[in-house]
């Protein structure tokens, strides 16, 4: 090989390796780019998750707590079935 044609292909492989390079960090940067992107939403899936569970968790609560109103007015009832009074009075006396 000519020294000229030795110089060239020196140039050009170094060259090639810069674009390579340069090709790597851009795919790297993507990558951790998206990485960062599918981190939030992650992120964000797992706020709206949590509230979501809070929610639900309150609302149970509620329904828990209907729930014993509704036990306690059907205990009363059979209380005063039982005795022979009627409930209606004693909502009006009250």
């Amino acid at each position: 090989m000519k020294e000229t044609e030795a110089k060239a292909y020196i140039y050009l492989k170094s060259r090639l390796r810069q674009r390579q390079r340069l090709y790597d960090f851009a795919l790297t940067d993507y990558v951790c780019s998206s990485l960062v992107h599918e981190n939030e939403a992650l992120s964000n899936a797992e706020k709206r998750a949590s509230d979501e569970v809070h929610s639900l968790s309150e609302r149970g609560q509620r329904l828990q707590a209907s729930l014993g109103t509704i036990q306690s007015a059907k205990e009363v009832r059979e209380i005063m079935g039982r005795s022979g009074q009627n409930l209606d009075w004693i909502l009006n006396e009250i």
